[in-house]
């Protein structure tokens, strides 16, 4: 597992500029850890925060992490709860 980074960003930016600075140093953690970005799962607060980090990846090209809340990652990783009968 690589080592834990921290990384400052410019409380003058705005927030696309927060959001790309956010997935250039994703971006640049997971190749100094030759991790594919596409094997790389970013964990964002809050729900209304996934577009706009989804779209900051999207803007750099080609493969993107997955962008997820602990929700909707727990969401994904189950099976749905089955229907009950009736």
């Amino acid at each position: 597992m690589p080592a834990s980074q921290t990384t400052s960003i410019d409380g003058a930016l705005s927030p696309g500029q927060v959001w790309t600075c956010v997935a250039e140093a994703s971006t640049h953690w997971a190749a100094q850890a030759a991790l594919p970005l596409r094997d790389v799962v970013v964990i964002v607060p809050f729900a209304q925060l996934l577009e706009p980090a989804r779209r900051a990846f999207a803007a750099r090209g080609g493969w993107q992490p997955r962008v997820e809340t602990s929700a909707t990652l727990a969401l994904a990783c189950f099976p749905p709860t089955p229907p009950e009968p009736g």
